[in-house]
C-alpha cells in the first residue's frame, strides 16, 4: 500500500488543500480521477475531483494549456512543436512539472528522427482527460440530485436558514477556540476534536505535570499560532489531521467527499442516502468539525459555507497577501451592524479593528472570545469592555509577552490587518506605519547581539576541561567549552577563582602521576 503524507504537525508542508494534493502518490491521484459515478448520480464521482484540480489548483497558464488539450480525443497527443506555436513563447519543461506531479499530463519520447530532431508528444492521462471532458460536457450542476418536495417525508422542523448554518459553524469553532484558551463552555467539543487537539499539538500538558495519568492540558505556541489563522485555515487544519488517521480507502473518500461538497449550494438540502456507505461513515466526524448541518427528524444533509468554501479558502488563505483584505468594505460593515444587532451578539464571528498612531487599540465586537485574542498581545491594564466596543493598548511588554509565548510579529499584524474595521480597509495604511515598524523592531530585539566580557582558561587534557567547567557553573560563570582546543570561556567576574582552581587541580594531578611514578619504581 502506497503512504500518504504525514499530518501529524501543523507546520508540515501540507497546510493547504494544494500541498496536500500535489504530496499524494500516483497511483492514489489515479484512483481519484477515475472514481466511479454515486448511487443515483450520473456523473462520476472523479469528474467533481478532476474539475476541481483545473479550478483551484492550477493557474492561468496551466489551466488554459489543459482545457485546450481536453478537446482532443484521450490518448491523442500533441507533439512538442504544435505544443510550443500555441504560446507565443514557447513552453518551458518547468511550466508543466505542476501538471506532471498532479499526474494529469504523460510527456513521451519518441526518438524516431524527423525534420526536427527527437519528437516530444504531451497527452493528458487517460482516467484525468475522460473525466474532465465528461465534467465539462455534463449539464449536471451538483454532485447528488434534489429530491422533489413531494417526495420529502414531513419534518417537523424548518429547514435551516443561511444564517442558521453560518451561526451553528461558528458556534463549533468558537467551542474549539474558547476550549483552547481555557474558557470551560456548556457543549465542550466533542472527543474526536479534543483527541486532534492534543495530536496536533495545539495543547500541551501544563508543566510538572506531564507524568500523571490525566494531565490538566494548556494551550502551546502552536495553539495561540492556530488561533491567530484564517478560519479556512484552522478548519483545513482539522481536517488534514483528520485525514492523516484514515486508511488510505478512507482518505481518498474523503478527499472525494470535500471535491463534491466544493460543488454544493448553501442552503440546499441533500439526501443521506445518495451517499456512499464509505461516506457516511465520514460524516459524523465532518459534523464535529462544521462541515455538515443535521435537522433532527431530517434524512437531509445541509452543506455549510466554510465546507463548500474550504478548498479553494485553504489555498487562497495560505497563499494571499495580507493586502488582499481590502477587497471587504461595504460587505463587511453590514455584516458587523448586523452582528451587533444579533439577539446575542457575542456569538458573531465579527470584529473590526481600528489601529491608531499611538498604539491605541479599539475593537468593536460583543465576543469574550475575541478579547482573550486581544489579550494576547494587548495591554490587559489597559483594556476597557464597553457594550460593544474593546479600548486596549499595544506596549512593549505586552507584545514581548507574546513573543515568549511562541507567537510572532507576522502573525500580531495580520490579526490585526485581517480583523481591520471597513472604514480602515479603504486606507492606504491598514496599521499605522509606525506601529507596524515598532512590533518588528521589538521583535528584532529577540534576536540582538550581546557582548559579555569573558577570560579563556587552557586546560592541559579533557578531564581538566571537564573539572573546571563544573567548578564555573557551580559559580554561574561558564559561558562556552571548545572540547576542540580544550579551553573553557567563563565570565571576568569568576576568572581568578577559576584559573586558580584549575592550577590547583592541575598541581595535584601532577603530584599524583609523581607519586604513582615513585612508586612503581620502588
Amino acid at each position: 500500500m502506497a503512504s500518504r503524507p504525514s499530518t501529524t504537525s501543523l507546520n508540515k508542508p501540507t497546510a493547504s488543500f494544494k500541498s496536500y494534493v500535489l504530496s499524494l502518490p500516483k497511483p492514489q491521484l489515479e484512483s481519484l480521477y477515475s472514481s466511479p459515478s454515486a448511487r443515483g448520480a450520473s456523473l462520476p464521482r472523479g469528474c467533481f475531483f478532476a474539475l476541481t484540480v483545473v479550478m483551484t489548483l492550477l493557474n492561468q497558464f496551466e489551466r488554459t494549456l489543459v482545457l485546450r488539450m481536453s478537446t482532443l480525443e484521450p490518448g491523442r497527443g500533441v507533439p512538442r512543436s504544435q505544443f510550443d506555436s500555441w504560446f507565443k513563447s514557447g513552453v518551458r519543461y518547468w511550466q508543466w512539472d505542476k501538471l506532471r506531479e498532479l499526474h494529469v499530463i504523460q510527456v513521451n519520447h519518441d526518438y524516431a528522427k524527423d525534420t526536427t530532431g527527437k519528437a516530444w508528444f504531451i497527452r493528458l492521462r487517460k482516467a484525468f482527460h475522460e473525466s474532465l471532458r465528461r465534467s465539462l460536457a455534463s449539464e449536471q450542476k451538483r454532485p447528488w440530485e434534489l429530491l422533489p418536495t413531494e417526495l420529502l417525508k414531513p419534518c417537523p422542523v424548518p429547514p435551516p436558514t443561511l444564517q442558521d448554518l453560518n451561526m451553528y459553524t461558528q458556534g463549533v469553532w468558537n467551542g474549539i477556540l474558547h476550549f483552547l484558551v481555557g474558557e470551560r463552555t456548556s457543549s465542550p467539543p466533542p472527543d474526536s476534536v479534543l483527541k486532534f487537539i492534543s495530536d496536533t499539538g495545539l495543547m500541551v500538558p501544563q508543566q510538572g505535570q506531564e507524568l500523571k495519568k490525566d494531565p490538566k492540558m494548556v494551550i502551546s505556541s502552536k495553539g495561540y499560532d492556530f488561533m491567530l489563522k484564517d478560519v479556512s485555515l484552522q478548519v483545513w487544519s482539522f481536517v488534514i489531521a483528520y485525514l492523516g488517521t484514515l486508511a488510505e480507502g478512507l482518505a481518498t473518500e474523503a478527499l472525494l467527499l470535500l471535491s463534491e461538497l466544493a460543488h454544493c449550494k448553501v442552503g440546499e438540502g441533500y439526501p443521506v442516502a445518495l451517499l456512499t456507505k464509505l461516506s457516511q461513515t465520514l460524516m459524523p466526524r465532518f459534523k464535529d468539525f462544521g462541515l455538515i448541518y443535521f435537522v433532527k427528524g431530517s434524512k437531509l444533509f445541509y452543506p455549510t459555507a466554510i465546507a463548500i468554501g474550504l478548498i479553494e479558502g485553504s489555498i487562497k488563505a495560505s497563499t494571499s497577501k495580507l493586502s488582499s483584505e481590502t477587497v471587504r468594505g461595504a460587505e463587511e460593515s453590514k455584516a458587523i451592524e448586523e452582528a451587533l444587532a444579533l439577539p446575542d451578539p457575542s456569538l458573531s464571528p465579527h470584529i473590526a479593528i481600528i489601529v491608531q498612531t499611538n498604539f491605541s487599540v479599539a475593537a468593536y465586537t460583543c465576543s469574550s472570545l475575541h478579547i482573550h485574542m486581544l489579550n494576547l498581545f494587548c495591554d490587559p491594564e489597559s483594556m476597557q469592555v464597553l457594550p460593544n466596543l474593546v479600548l486596549c493598548s499595544l506596549t512593549r511588554d505586552s507584545v514581548k509577552a507574546a513573543f515568549a509565548q511562541g507567537i510572532k510579529a507576522r502573525q500580531i499584524l495580520r490579526f490585526l490587518k485581517m480583523h481591520a474595521h471597513p472604514r480602515v480597509l479603504e486606507m492606504d495604511d491598514i496599521v499605522p506605519p509606525n506601529v507596524e515598524d515598532q512590533i518588528w523592531l521589538w521583535e528584532k530585539e529577540l534576536s540582538r547581539v550581546n557582548a559579555t566580557p569573558c577570560y579563556k582558561i587552557q586546560c592541559s587534557d579533557r578531564e581538566c576541561l571537564d573539572e573546571v567547567e563544573r567548578y564555573a557553573k557551580k559559580l554561574n560563570g561558564h559561558l562556552f567549552k571548545s572540547e576542540k582546543n580544550l579551553i573553557n570561556y567563563v565570565e571576568f567576574k569568576v576568572a581568578e577563582a577559576v584559573n586558580g582552581y584549575r592550577l590547583r587541580y592541575e598541581r595535584s594531578q601532577a603530584l599524583k602521576s609523581a607519586q604513582m611514578q615513585i612508586d612503581n619504581e620502588s
